[in-house]
């Protein structure tokens, strides 16, 4: 924190050439998820408020495969579920003392994919959960838990557990597991079969006019289940609700502008009583995506209605 006086200001534009760039590189693509991408001694500030790495890592690991890849790849790749985060964090747990039962099983033979279906995916997201206030209780002097509960991010997570005497992480692990499947009973039921992520991480889409009941039926449009989390490249981020992440996304192929696509969410209209106000949200939820044409006879083609204002 700085006086707010003018002092501390930035004072222009930094040129082209000195801001962080990369021209033709060896791996063929170029990929960024809001982590930092400031090469190592870059001497200018441009931010300090960064995503943790996980997604950027999960494209890079996608797309160093070196296969051919298409315009349904990538939306694949868009919409891609997998947790780097929870593969470190579940390596964790397979070195630890045997215990855990059933639940410990369930995270250790996981694919990390946080699909809305998954059972393991509801368990992890509530383990996690859990370990970070043990972790955070255990470190943080009581007047700053909930500054640093706010802020913290899984990288910092992984880090302070790997910097802990193995004992005590182990410990740590165990424990939050055990008060996780304690919490995934009692919001789901005994049987794990029954748990499920996107039962309880969801978007809600809330209109500032719906302020009543009757408002609310009319403007919001109905919740939608969603997988993923913060740290998966389909990001969900926000807890049990959504509450950041892509509401547009697009792919362009190069070779054929008319092959492009999209997805956006709610929809086109902003009147609640079109057809089109929330008619997108179904396809976005899904990870559908609709054409985008570019020449004029594909536009026409595709066009389903138009709106004419003319003046009166």
């Amino acid at each position: 924190p700085v006086p707010g006086d003018g002092r501390f200001e930035w004072q222009g534009f930094l040129a082209t050439s000195e801001l962080p760039r990369r021209y033709n590189p060896p791996e063929h693509f170029i990929a960024t998820a809001n982590h930092n991408i400031l090469p190592k001694g870059y001497p200018h500030t441009l931010g300090h408020d960064w995503a943790a790495p996980f997604r950027f890592r999960r494209i890079e690991e996608v797309l160093r495969s070196g296969k051919k890849f298409t315009v349904e790849d990538f939306q694949r790749l868009q919409h891609d579920e997998t947790s780097l985060a929870a593969r470190e964090l579940i390596a964790m747990l397979k070195v630890a003392p045997a215990s855990g039962g059933d639940a410990r099983r369930m995270l250790e033979t996981w694919d990390c994919v946080l699909g809305k279906d998954s059972a393991a995916a509801a368990l992890f997201e509530l383990w996690q959960r859990h370990l970070s206030t043990m972790v955070i209780s255990a470190t943080t002097p009581v007047e700053l838990r909930g500054t640093v509960a706010a802020r913290i991010s899984h990288r910092t997570l992984l880090d302070r557990l790997s910097a802990e005497p193995a004992s005590r992480r182990q410990a740590w692990l165990l424990k939050a597991l055990e008060e996780a499947t304690n919490e995934a009973e009692e919001r789901f039921g005994e049987d794990a079969k029954a748990w499920r992520w996107g039962s309880i991480h969801q978007l809600r889409l809330h209109h500032p006019l719906a302020l009543d009941n009757e408002r609310r039926r009319l403007f919001d449009p109905p919740p939608v289940e969603r997988g993923g989390d913060a740290n998966t490249v389909n990001n969900t981020g926000g807890g049990t609700r959504q509450t950041s992440g892509a509401s547009y996304r697009q792919i362009f192929d190069l070779a054929d502008w008319d092959r492009s696509v999209a997805t956006s969410v709610p929809g086109q209209s902003g009147q609640p009583a079109s057809p089109h106000y929330s008619d997108l949200l179904p396809l976005w939820a899904e990870g559908r995506y609709f054409p985008l044409p570019y020449t004029r006879a594909a536009v026409e083609k595709h066009t389903k209605q138009k709106l004419v204002l003319e003046p009166r």
